[in-house]
């Protein structure tokens, strides 16, 4: 098992290294303690858009198609992505190509330059981005999730008030920003692969000489507040019902973190293909395609998740059936082989991060910029074979209280009228009949 290896430079800057002599490719990332919820007011996403302003053009590449020259001519694959603390880049090449993929990333990060004509053009392109998300029936529906469940606090989706303003913003919102939040105290880099000393010695090199500075407070304490209505819909167009049933979670740190994973393998998620929601729903049923949870987890608050997708005429049925397991869950204990397997799917995704060394990057540059930890594949190993049937039972009950329900659709039509997600009640079996036979 691979073990990572830690530099922090005196300007605050961390480099975190992973040596793995047996991989042909390495990856270099950039982390930066930022991301939506450090938007500034009437400025919601403004993190990604400078995000996507950085792969323009910089001091050492400034032509309009410099950059990507370079990172095409080592064979190189790049990309970012911006979440609520954390902003990231990445270049993945092969080995032997890992110092000038260093190089190249770091002048991204370090010395962009930002032009009008970049900001006009990374505008349109963030906007048709945005225009995708709008008619995607999953990203629309994970954004209204958001806004129930993050309800007036910094990590609600604002995508309304993104899509709204988004040309109002100026280039002096975008350098301000650059200014505030981009400085080596606020960064961490991570090198998986390659020539780990001498990329270490590189990084060192490169952002050792950049002055310390003191970044604002990240963010105010999550301070939850309840939505005007526990349920949101948004009509499209279509036969497909998109619907995520979510509940405040724990935070990453928290010692329940790995049991409500757990849980989310437990019922719903595809990892497990014995999963009660999987089988009820596809195997028995044949209402969904699929069936999935999630766990997200943040430095002090957290989101547990049901998704699915259906056909509008079972919409109602299989949102009773996901309610039902969750009574079910609060009722009775799991039993002990349906936990051994839950373990096990679990298991296999945290190995399967020596695989995906973007996934596996995140999670050294995550803990180490807002923690200052390390994050450890064996211990996360440990934590999992841990882990009690008892602790696993008490967050299922902890999760599952129905004060903590909150119920996102998009799709044809809205699921009849609730004022309590629990009070959605399986269909009569007429309608069910006649509604299979419509189905296509």
């Amino acid at each position: 098992m691979y073990k990572s290896r830690k530099t922090r430079l005196p300007n605050g800057c961390s480099i975190i290294a992973m040596p793995m002599p047996d991989r042909e490719l390495a990856t270099i990332m950039i982390g930066v303690k930022t991301g939506s919820r450090v938007d500034p007011p009437n400025r919601k996403g403004l993190a990604h858009l400078l995000e996507h302003m950085l792969f323009r053009r910089s001091a050492a590449y400034a032509g309009d198609s410099a950059m990507d020259r370079a990172i095409a001519k080592i064979g190189g694959l790049s990309n970012a992505s911006t979440g609520p603390e954390m902003t990231w880049y990445w270049l993945r090449v092969p080995k032997a190509k890992a110092g000038e993929a260093l190089k190249i990333v770091a002048a991204m990060v370090l010395k962009p330059k930002i032009t009008p004509k970049s900001l006009l053009l990374e505008k349109r392109i963030t906007f048709q981005e945005l225009a995708n998300e709008h008619n995607d029936v999953r990203s629309r529906a994970n954004c209204l999730m958001e806004d129930l469940t993050f309800a007036g606090t910094d990590l609600h989706s604002g995508y309304a008030e993104y899509l709204e303003n988004l040309n109002d913003y100026s280039i002096k919102d975008i350098r301000d920003f650059y200014r505030v939040w981009y400085h080596p105290g606020n960064m961490a880099v991570a090198i998986l692969g390659g020539d780990t000393d001498r990329l270490i010695a590189q990084a060192a090199a490169i952002f050792g000489r950049l002055k310390a500075a003191t970044a604002p407070a990240p963010w105010l304490p999550f301070m939850p507040q309840e939505p005007a209505q526990p349920y949101l819909h948004a009509k499209m167009e279509g036969s497909t019902m998109a619907l995520r049933l979510a509940m405040r979670s724990v935070p990453l740190e928290h010692r329940d973190r790995i049991a409500t994973q757990i849980v989310g393998k437990l019922l719903g998620n595809y990892d497990n293909r014995m999963s009660r929601l999987f089988q009820g729903l596809r195997k028995h049923a044949g209402y969904i395609y699929e069936v999935n949870s999630s766990s997200d987890h943040l430095s002090d608050a957290g989101i547990f998740e049901f998704y699915t997708l259906t056909l509008q005429p079972f919409a109602q049925a299989v949102m009773a059936q996901i309610i039902s397991e969750l009574q079910r869950a609060v009722r009775e204990p799991f039993s002990a082989l349906e936990i051994a397997m839950a373990k096990q799917a679990l298991t296999t995704e945290v190995l399967a991060l020596e695989c995906n060394l973007e996934d596996l990057g995140v999670k050294l540059l995550m803990r180490e910029l807002l923690f200052r930890k390390d994050f450890d594949l064996g211990q996360e190993l440990d934590r999992i074979a841990e882990c009690s049937e008892a602790d696993i039972h008490r967050v299922a009950k902890q999760l599952f209280t129905r004060e903590r329900r909150y119920l996102a659709s998009v799709g044809p039509e809205p699921l009849p009228v609730i004022t309590d997600v629990t009070s959605i009640s399986r269909p009569p079996k007429a309608a069910m009949k006649k509604s299979n036979r419509k189905r296509p």
